[in-house]
């Protein structure tokens, strides 16, 4: 029993430190980003890293030993984009700026710090989880109307995956491109032959797609994600409002059946006016009639 509760202690000892420890940031293309990492403990600072562990190559994301940074041991990516917030690091701030951020930027990033007076190995202080923040846009659309749903990622950008998704949908797939060619066999039944790209190249990284002859059903929520690297980041998500259009479910102008409807109307209240005026006249006729007898 005794083993139990301190087994349980342990695990909220460590989930705590771990959620004080982390942090997610989202960010825009072309945003500068700060990566916070603070420790105000006592002691010179010796050496200061942040490093990206899922970058195979070597390098770090910002190098600082013995009062100087060394952009010569980062990883080619941030030559020229990474510097510190405060270069006197007062108050132990050790935050970083990240200039330009760009999808490829996407991954977790470490904060080390090293201290003169501990002769020990830089410990960590921080840990940022940083992502794509997703373009979101209302669409107002009439039924039969072609509809472009945007998507777009920098230039340039590996793109092992693309899909377009409404997660209400079962399969929930608008479209999908993978392996240099869409799948329309995983499409929804309602989006085949009728979503497609608006750039079949992809070029200047234009994702977007087409949806042909919206009906009241599209109304919805889609999502386009991208997979580069085995990552998947969520690139647009689009609200979709479908009116009903001037013609009804048959195809037919609602404005013209009006319209015919009113004539028609008329026409009768027309007919029937004649029809009672000639009856009235008739009667008349009739007594005058009866009158010479």
């Amino acid at each position: 029993m005794a083993t139990l509760k301190w087994t349980l202690f342990l695990c909220l000892l460590i989930c705590f430190f771990t959620n004080g420890l982390t942090e997610e940031i989202q960010a825009k293309s072309g945003d500068d980003v700060i990566l916070n990492c603070r420790d105000p403990s006592n002691g010179n600072i010796l050496v200061l890293r942040w490093i990206r562990p899922d970058l195979k190559a070597k390098g770090y994301v910002y190098f600082f030993r013995e009062s100087r940074s060394y952009e010569q041991y980062q990883y080619p990516s941030f030559h020229g984009r990474v510097k510190l917030r405060d270069p006197q690091m007062k108050d132990g701030d050790f935050s970083v700026i990240l200039n330009h951020f760009s999808i490829n930027d996407t991954g977790t990033y470490e904060c080390y710090v090293g201290r003169n007076n501990t002769g020990s190995d830089p410990e960590i202080i921080n840990i940022i989880h940083l992502k794509v923040k997703a373009d979101q846009e209302n669409i107002t659309a009439k039924s039969g109307d072609h509809v472009t749903l945007p998507c777009h990622v920098p230039q340039n950008t590996q793109i092992l995956v693309v899909e377009w998704i409404r997660p209400d949908l079962e399969p929930e797939y608008v479209f999908l491109y993978k392996n240099g060619q869409s799948h329309p066999d995983h499409q929804h039944p309602s989006f085949k032959t009728r979503a497609e790209l608006k750039d079949g190249g992809m070029k200047d990284g234009n994702l977007s797609v087409i949806l042909k002859n919206v009906t009241i059903t599209d109304t919805g929520t889609y999502e386009c994600h991208i997979y580069q690297s085995q990552r998947n980041h969520t690139m647009s998500i689009i609200n979709l409002d479908v009116h009903q259009s001037g013609h009804d479910e048959h195809g037919g102008d609602k404005d013209g059946d009006v319209g015919l409807t009113v004539t028609v109307m008329v026409g009768v209240i027309v007919v029937m006016f004649a029809a009672g005026f000639g009856f009235v006249k008739y009667r008349k006729w009739k007594k005058t009639q009866n009158a010479q007898l």
